[in-house]
């Protein structure tokens, strides 16, 4: 492992270098063969101003610490003990480094080292293809020439389908250190990956699919050092006749003609079968004449039969399948509304017979119980009520009602409970009835219709947290109007059409919603309804809503 600048980590593995940066944590670069190191066994590094010489299972390799680049690589060759080192590198006071290997010991002034940098052109030389060399006014059997001038020159080559495997050989001009001279080759745009081919200066392929290629060679010079010269050779492969375009539109005519042939003949045999049929159904016309008006007659009386049939039986399909739909979404929202306050109950009653609670806490704790307990008893109640009324259950029993008297009933059970003692500062109770209407007696269901107020008082109540909630009752002709007003914060437009909906809950925000089970004003709607009434509601956001119910006197 070397550090090469902050925070920046050269890790020598058997794949090549590692280079991790420990301010980001992982690792940024690696650096392996086929970026021009002859081995990825790394053993030692020892750097000298902005070159780093690393130790390998084949060869001493030079690189850029900027760029983590290889620049060159030495071999036996070249004056090193071996190919092959091993964990063994010292640098010396004066410099001078020393690398160990299994033929002994390479000891050099880094500074001394110099390398070419000299970039060799490089040149198409030879083209082999089926295994036979093509070479300048070379002749198919046809008379036609592969080149008409030398491969050196040209910038593209065009292949027949038929030549489906060639070679093509290349050099790179450098004399000084020939045998030292590494090539690499990329085929675009199947990869964009660099492929090393050590001292070889040819490549094959074999079998590429039709189209257009451009083929890409670069090498280093004598010294080893990788150099930028790249040389670009276009390669076409020509498709076979088969895939060309005249050929699939030519297919596709034939096709389409044989298509049509199908068709045609399919045509004269439905017509000649039709007219064998036409004969056979004269023949029998006479004899069927007396039994068709009878068979009409009875296909008539069971299209209507199946017809009456089916419509009952989708509907009780639709029904069915509502009930479950209903069954479901009411069981999932049931077991979510019953788990809140048994829970708070289990909870604090467990809070109860544990020792280290005072008095207070100890009430505190039994007054949470309670609330929740009436929050689950109200639950079960409203349970009861909504399944009362969707089973068609809902009994009414009809009584002379003093309205007055039933509104301040409610008045004076709200004005004492905690839902409106906790607001009371803030919030104020109203009950508003004219002097000439406090004597109005309705012939309705008392308890049904104080639950209707209850409910819609204690709505009012909780989504007002300043201002007023006003309730109370007028007589218009033949008609008594109640209503609840309140100044909280409101329904918008979008949401009023959801209020009667079984579970809906007004929404503060994206995720909090406002307590309660969902079911009160699909309760309230109900028993309206039931009561031979009619509900409406006005709102407007941030000013507040007013619920009117009426009913005939």
């Amino acid at each position: 492992m070397l550090e090469v600048k902050k925070d920046i980590f050269w890790l020598g593995t058997s794949k090549g270098i590692s280079v991790f940066d420990l301010s980001k944590g992982r690792i940024i670069k690696n650096v392996g063969v086929k970026d021009g190191l002859a081995s990825g066994y790394i053993y030692r590094f020892l750097r000298h101003d902005d070159k780093v010489w690393a130790s390998t299972n084949n060869g001493l390799a030079v690189l850029d610490v900027n760029k983590c680049a290889v620049k060159n690589v030495f071999f036996d060759h070249d004056g090193i003990q071996s190919n092959e080192f091993n964990t063994a590198a010292l640098e010396l006071s004066d410099g001078y480094f020393l690398f160990g290997g299994v033929n002994g010991v390479t000891g050099f002034y880094p500074n001394q080292i110099q390398t070419s940098k000299f970039v060799p052109p490089i040149y198409f030389t030879g083209l082999i293809v089926n295994g036979k060399k093509v070479t300048i006014n070379d002749q198919y059997d046809n008379g036609k020439v592969k080149f008409n001038r030398d491969i050196v020159e040209a910038s593209g080559i065009m292949f027949e389908p038929d030549e489906r495997m060639f070679s093509l050989q290349f050099a790179a001009l450098d004399y000084s250190n020939p045998g030292q001279v590494k090539y690499f080759y990329r085929l675009l745009p199947g990869s964009e990956e660099w492929v090393p081919l050590g001292n070889r200066n040819n490549v094959t392929f074999v079998n590429l699919n039709p189209g257009k290629y451009t083929l890409e060679v670069k090498s280093t010079n004598g010294d080893g050092v990788l150099c930028d010269n790249t040389k670009s050779l276009e390669v076409i492969i020509k498709p076979p006749f088969w895939r060309k375009k005249w050929v699939a539109a030519l297919e596709l005519i034939l096709m389409m003609l044989f298509i049509y042939a199908v068709f045609r003949y399919r045509t004269y045999k439905l017509r000649k079968a039709k007219e064998n049929l036409e004969h056979v159904v004269y023949d029998r016309t006479k004899e069927l004449a007396v039994q068709k008006d009878k068979l009409e007659e009875l296909a008539s009386s069971l299209e209507k039969k199946v017809k009456e049939r089916t419509v009952e039986l989708e509907k009780a399909k639709l029904k069915a399948e509502e009930s479950d739909m209903l069954k479901s979404a009411f069981l999932s929202n049931m077991s979510h509304e019953i788990r809140t306050p048994m829970n708070a109950i289990m909870g604090f009653s467990d809070l109860l017979v544990t020792p280290g609670f005072d008095e207070d806490e100890r009430r505190k704790f039994a007054n949470l119980v309670k609330e929740n307990g009436d929050t689950l008893l109200t639950l079960l109640n409203d349970i009861i009520d909504i399944s009362m009324i969707e089973s068609g259950q809902l009994k009414l029993n009809l009584c002379d009602v003093e309205l007055y008297e039933l509104v301040m009933s409610v008045y004076n059970t709200f004005s004492n409970s905690m839902l409106y003692q906790d607001k009371k500062d803030k919030v104020q109770l109203v009950v508003k009835v004219s002097e000439g209407n406090r004597d109005v007696v309705m012939r309705t269901d008392n308890h049904r219709l104080m639950q209707i107020l209850n409910n819609l008082v204690s709505n009012a109540i909780k989504f007002t947290s300043e201002g007023i909630v006003e309730f109370g009752y007028l007589v218009n002709g033949s008609d008594v109007i109640f209503y609840v007003k309140d100044t909280g914060i409101g329904i918008g437009e979008a949401e009023l059409k959801n209020v009667f909906k079984r579970f809906y809950k007004m929404q503060n925000g994206k995720s909090y919603f406002y307590p309660g089970n969902g079911l009160g004003l699909t309760i309230t709607k109900n028993l309206v309804k039931a009561l031979n009434g009619k509900i409406r509601v006005e709102s407007e956001p941030g000013k507040g809503t007013v619920f009117y119910f009426t009913f005939s006197l």
